[in-house]
């Protein structure tokens, strides 16, 4: 490209590989790094400049001559006074999963849906509750597993049942009874 400046800029890298893809939560904790290079002279009205006046990155990653000048940054990524490479991947906590690419930090939140149960118990380590006794229900203060029928009155059985399966039944099992009436005496069979 005789006689023309070219810039190339690497920040808009990381919109270009995730075309058409879900964008997932994301953090910046510290001002993107980023890198251009200028292959060409730079404009007579512009004079020829020492490091330290033109740098525009940490220390010691500017080198200037009259007719090329390379500034970078510091490859990877940093979070939480870490630093990772390209690719590494790390869990600050249970419930957060990071990547880093192309030199930025991309977080995932684990999304924990109701627990199946009424008595769930969250252990160390693990970012959702757990149900240690199976799918459940509560029914009168006492827990009932699903697909248990509780008689609660002379006519009335409760079950302990899970949600209808679809696109959106992230709900917890619930209690569902049927109450059977006595039919008037004048509706009874005579033998």
């Amino acid at each position: 490209m005789s006689g023309q400046q070219s810039v190339f800029l690497l920040m808009g890298l990381l919109s270009i590989a995730t075309a058409g893809q879900p964008v997932p939560f994301t953090t910046a904790p510290e001002p993107l790094p980023f890198t251009f290079l200028l292959d060409e002279p730079l404009p007579p009205a512009a004079p020829a400049a020492s490091a330290t006046e033109t740098s525009l990155s940490p220390p010691g990653t500017t080198t200037t001559t009259p007719n090329i000048a390379v500034v970078t940054s510091r490859p990877g990524c940093y979070y939480d006074s870490g630093r990772y490479k390209h690719g590494d991947k790390w869990e600050p906590n249970a419930c957060t999963t990071c990547q880093c690419m192309l030199d930025r930090t991309i977080c995932y939140a684990v999304d924990c849906f109701f627990a199946e149960c009424v008595d769930f118990e969250y252990v160390p380590g693990k970012c959702c509750p757990m149900c240690p006794n199976g799918p459940n229900c509560s029914l009168n203060g006492t827990i009932v597993s699903v697909g248990e029928e509780v008689q609660t009155g002379p006519s009335t059985t409760c079950t302990c049942v899970l949600p209808e399966s679809g696109a959106f039944a992230f709900r917890r099992p619930g209690v569902m009874c049927t109450t059977f009436l006595e039919r008037p005496p004048q509706m009874r069979l005579r033998k």
